[in-house]
């Protein structure tokens, strides 16, 4: 299944469902086909929300979790 990329203020995400708002961060790699499964398993219940993190951007010697959770 394929999500459509929403822009907004300079954040990218995907999101599917309604109702409670259920936020999933990805890891340091991997593309977003790693969440379809789980996607389909919670947008019945929940409105899920998958930030795309700028891991492709910035710079490699000050990737790590400090600058991610800046960025979030």
């Amino acid at each position: 299944m394929t999500y459509q990329v929403i822009e907004e203020e300079g954040f990218k995400y995907i999101e599917a469902g309604k109702g409670e708002k259920l936020v999933l961060l990805h890891g340091l790699m991997g593309e977003l086909s790693n969440w379809e499964r789980v996607i389909e398993q919670f947008k019945d219940r929940y409105h899920v929300i998958i930030p795309i993190l700028p891991i492709y951007d910035l710079p490699i010697l000050t990737l790590g979790v400090k600058a991610l959770s800046r960025y979030l």
